[in-house]
């Protein structure tokens, strides 16, 4: 409720000129804003995967509970001509992503509720959660989605970048399996994004980046968990004609199995 006067109050002041970081972040102040050195921003800060983003360090970090307060915190710093980054799974391993120096910082790691309707094959999931959570409680449901193949991904980056997952040769991207996104504009209203409203807005979202709003939730399809195999494997470099032709040869009849998936890395 704190959050939702100080939007109102800035409304109603009128102010036009573009205001600090460290402006915005008193104006923001409430019980999800965290100051530096707290525990609560050094978790945000830490949660980066990468040193780089890591390095960045923001004025300070709004961590909100619900659509609403995005929405809020979105009005406000409109208003006042905040500049703010927004942190979901903080994987990206460079800076300058979901991290920035001197800026306010939305981290969406608590939304995280996630649940899912069986009968109509729909997860409707947290835009602050991570394949590993969203997959582990998936799994005890009997259900599944196509998701990042590594546990630590957020789900935002990668579905708004279009996501490749271990069922892509059966699902495609992961954006091609989004049902509908719940994303706050950048006037603060929360509005559904799917095949029948806001139509231009679902073709950019699944897979054409991060600038047109903060998702905060997605609506993914959903259907029966099936036992996955796999492992790794690892060869001398004095075999790489042969990986090549494998690959090759897998990826030319990637058909015949649409259930299998390949990955190959190289490394020194």
């Amino acid at each position: 409720m704190l959050l939702l006067r100080a939007a109102l109050i800035i409304v109603t002041l009128g102010f036009t000129r573009a205001a600090s970081s460290s402006e915005c972040c008193s104006i923001l102040k409430s019980n999800i804003t965290a100051a530096p050195n707290s525990k609560a921003y050094n978790a945000t800060i830490y949660g980066f995967w990468s040193g780089q983003a890591r390095d960045d360090k923001p004025t300070c970090v709004l961590q909100p509970t619900s659509r609403e307060h995005v929405a809020a915190v979105v009005r406000t710093l409109t208003r006042w001509q905040c500049q703010f980054s927004v942190k979901g799974g903080g994987h990206t391993p460079f800076a300058g992503a979901a991290s920035i120096n001197d800026v306010v910082t939305i981290d969406l790691a608590k939304l995280n509720t996630i649940s899912v309707d069986k009968n109509v094959g729909i997860a409707h999931v947290g835009a602050g959660l991570k394949w590993g959570q969203i997959y582990e409680y998936l799994e005890t449901k009997g259900m599944m989605v196509s998701g990042g193949r590594a546990s630590l991904v957020g789900i935002g980056g990668l579905v708004v970048g279009g996501g490749y997952s271990w069922f892509a040769p059966q699902k495609g991207f992961v954006a091609d399996t989004v049902i509908n996104f719940e994303l706050v504009v950048g006037n603060g209203s929360i509005i559904n994004v799917n095949a029948t409203s806001n139509v231009d807005l679902f073709v950019g979202l699944k897979g054409g980046g991060n600038n047109f709003g903060i998702v905060t939730r997605y609506d993914l399809e959903s259907f029966p968990f099936e036992r996955l195999w796999g492992g790794i494997m690892t060869y001398p470099a004095s075999t790489a004609k042969a990986q090549i032709n494998l690959f090759t040869n897998f990826t030319n009849h990637i058909s015949d199995d649409p259930k299998a998936n390949f990955l190959n890395i190289w490394s020194y």
